[in-house]
Formats: C-alpha cells, sequence, structure tokens
C-alpha cells in the first residue's frame, strides 16, 4: 500500500461493541478492510460483551486489518458496559488529540469512511462532535412496513441522512457512526439504563454530556457513511413495539400498530398535548442556558425535541386517515 500524507495527524483508533454476533461483525470487518487511509488507524478495539463466543475468534477475524488489534471482554450485558470498557482502555492509552471512532457491528463502511472521518477532524474544532452518515439497508425482498411513518427511520433503525454536504448540524451524532478526539471522554462515560430518562439511548446521552461540558459542536459528515444492515427481527411487530417502549415513543406507536381505527379526536388531542410539551421543555431549555446550566438544558432541549416528533407523528397518522 502507498501511503500518503494523513488527513489528520494524530491518526485515530476505532472501538467496535459486539455481542454474539461473529457472522455479522466478519461482515463489518471484511468492509473496514476496504477502506483508504487505514494505516492511519492506530488501533482497534473490540469489546465482547456476549457470553458464546470467546475473544479468540473475534481476534482471528480482525487480523490482518490492522497491526494493533485488542478485544476485551466485558461481561455484564449492556451497550452502556461495553462502551464504558472500550473507553477505559482507549482513554488509558492513547493521546487525548487522537480521534476516536465508534461504529456498530452491523454496519459497512463506505471505502472513504475513515479518510473523511480523518479530514473533517482536521477540519473543525477540537471540541467537535463527528457523526457519519448512516443508510439503513433492508433484508432483500423486504422493507420497513407501511404502517409506520418516513420519521420511524432515526428511532428504529438510526438513520441519520442530512444531504450531500458535510456541516453541522443540532442532531446528535448516532452510535453505528460517530467520532471525537479521545480528550472529550476523559472523565466522561456512558450512564446505565437505570441513570437515563427513558427517551435517550446510552450513546446519544454520552455525546450529549460531551457537548454540553466542551462547547463543542455536531457536524454530519456525508462521505464519512455506513450501510447499517437492518435483520429481518427488526421488522417484526414485537421488536418494534420494544424499541419504542425503551425509547418512550410508545403512544403513537401504539395507535399506530395495534389501533387502526382509532378515531381522529384522539390524534388531534395527541398531537395539541405534545404542541404544549414542546414549548414548555423548550422554555426551560432557554432558561437554564440563561443559568448557565448547559447540561441540564440540553436534557429539556432533548425532550423538546421528542414531544415535537410525536406531535409531528400525531398529525402525520391523522393525515393519513383523512386520505384513506
Amino acid at each position: 500500500m502507498t501511503k500518503v500524507n494523513c488527513a489528520y495527524g494524530p491518526g485515530a483508533v476505532l472501538l467496535i461493541p459486539t455481542c454474539n454476533r461473529l457472522a455479522s461483525l466478519k461482515e463489518t470487518l471484511q468492509s473496514l478492510a476496504g477502506c483508504e487511509q487505514l494505516y492511519a488507524l492506530h488501533e482497534l478495539v473490540i469489546v465482547n460483551n456476549g457470553q458464546l463466543i470467546d475473544n479468540e475468534p473475534i481476534k482471528a477475524l480482525a487480523s490482518g486489518i490492522v497491526q494493533n488489534v485488542t478485544v476485551l471482554h466485558e461481561p455484564r450485558a449492556g451497550v452502556a458496559y461495553a462502551f464504558n470498557c472500550g473507553l477505559e482502555h482507549i482513554c488509558a492509552t492513547h493521546p487525548p488529540e487522537r480521534l476516536l471512532l465508534k461504529i456498530d457491528d452491523d454496519v459497512n463502511p463506505a471505502e472513504q469512511w475513515l479518510k473523511a472521518m480523518l479530514e473533517a477532524t482536521a477540519q473543525w474544532g477540537k471540541a467537535s462532535i463527528l457523526g457519519g452518515r448512516i443508510k439503513p439497508v433492508f433484508p432483500v425482498n423486504s422493507a420497513m412496513p407501511r404502517y409506520l411513518p418516513k420519521a420511524s427511520f432515526s428511532v428504529l433503525y438510526s438513520e441519520y441522512d442530512f444531504g450531500e454536504q458535510t456541516h453541522s448540524i443540532h442532531r446528535a451524532a448516532f452510535g453505528p457512526n460517530m467520532g471525537w478526539r479521545v480528550g472529550l471522554t476523559k472523565h466522561l462515560r456512558c450512564k446505565t439504563d437505570l441513570e437515563l430518562p427513558n427517551y435517550i439511548g446510552e450513546e446519544t446521552q454520552l455525546v450529549s454530556d460531551m457537548k454540553a461540558l466542551s462547547d463543542g459542536v455536531y457536524v454530519y459528515i456525508a462521505e464519512a457513511s455506513v450501510e447499517h444492515r437492518i435483520r429481518e427481527e427488526q421488522l417484526e411487530k414485537t421488536w418494534i413495539h420494544n424499541r419504542y417502549f425503551k425509547f418512550g415513543r410508545t403512544g403513537t406507536k401504539i395507535y399506530a400498530l395495534d389501533n387502526p381505527d382509532i378515531g381522529p379526536d384522539k390524534l388531534e388531542l395527541g398531537h395539541h398535548r405534545n404542541q404544549l410539551k414542546y414549548r414548555r421543555y423548550l422554555i426551560r431549555s432557554w432558561l437554564l442556558r440563561i443559568l448557565m446550566l448547559p447540561a441540564q438544558a440540553q436534557w429539556y432541549r432533548l425532550k423538546a425535541e421528542r414531544a415535537r416528533g410525536e406531535s409531528h407523528e400525531y398529525l402525520h397518522i391523522l393525515q393519513n386517515k383523512k386520505h384513506t
């Protein structure tokens, strides 16, 4: 391989948590092997968060992709525990200016993914939090259930797609494809489920805390694209219900899935109630920012955005009923 000047001198370290999905991880690593500028990847850290697979088969899959591969085992099940296990190792062994990248074990990075992330790190400020493009890919002959609105993509399947240009953005980066400098998480870790409000994921909370404490900016990186492979079970009704319950998005979805004949009066009521919640949370966010409480302000800002999303979904279903 002919080396060219790296777009970002300190290079990068990559974190991939995995849980009993060796075949899926293998496909992700095969895609990673085709990325440009892999020589800039100083270490690949894989956190084995399952009980069914030993570390050695995982390390064998990654051998040959990068020189330095570390496989850690985290016996406690859960995204937060796996993420924190990787962060402890990375923050202890890598310089604070190095780019820390994180992807899931069910994505396919594009050829220019790593190069685009490195270039963005060099271009944007030290406190920037990078969110690479995420495009859900459904199994062959499958598609998103028709009864769900398009807005469901972001919650259900981690879609993060805001066009062809890189730009700063108000939406937090999503777990399947994100990055920041190691130093931003030196003193931060993921909160566990018990410490989180039910509508925020562990990774989203972490990057929100980073942004609040560092006064940073979210940056959407269009060229740092990954395909997010959707599994068959993720199209089943039970999985969709569980996903929405986890993130507190139950009301509209239960109407849409279980009560197709629900009246427009209840849908309008849900729309207006969430509009009021949106305004109330937004005002609280503004007041907390004035009081120099950025973390709490960001928390209410997220609640406001969630309420606005719920309001739009009620309205979407209501409009669909009027046209059917």
